[in-house]
C-alpha cells in the first residue's frame, strides 16, 4: 500500500487568500460586481447597493495536523507549534 503524502499547508497562509479568492468567486457567481479583494474582505456591488463581505481566516495548520492523524501518522512538533502561534496571531477559532 502506498504512503500517504503529507502537504505544509504553510505555503497557502495569509499570502494565497485562498478562502477569500474563493468567497469572491462565488460573489462573481451570484451575481455581484466584485471590486476589492483582500486578504478577508471583499467589497461588491449588487442592485441594492455595496456589501463587504468578510471571510475569517482558517488554521491551515490545523488541517495539516488532522491530515497526519488521518494517514496514522505523528504530527510534528513543528506542526503544534505552528498551530500555537497561529492561535496566539489570530485567537482560537473552535
Amino acid at each position: 500500500m502506498a504512503r500517504p503524502t503529507v502537504v505544509d499547508l504553510s505555503v497557502v497562509r495569509e499570502e494565497a487568500c485562498v478562502l477569500t479568492d474563493f468567497a469572491a468567486f462565488l460573489a462573481e457567481r451570484a451575481g455581484a460586481d466584485v471590486r476589492v479583494v483582500r486578504p478577508g474582505l471583499i467589497q461588491a456591488s449588487l442592485p441594492g447597493g455595496i456589501v463587504e463581505i468578510r471571510v475569517r481566516m482558517a488554521n491551515v495548520f490545523a488541517w495539516e495536523a488532522d491530515a497526519y492523524r488521518l494517514a496514522g501518522l505523528p504530527v510534528p512538533a513543528h506542526v503544534l507549534e505552528d498551530i500555537e502561534r497561529w492561535e496566539r496571531e489570530h485567537g482560537s477559532r473552535g
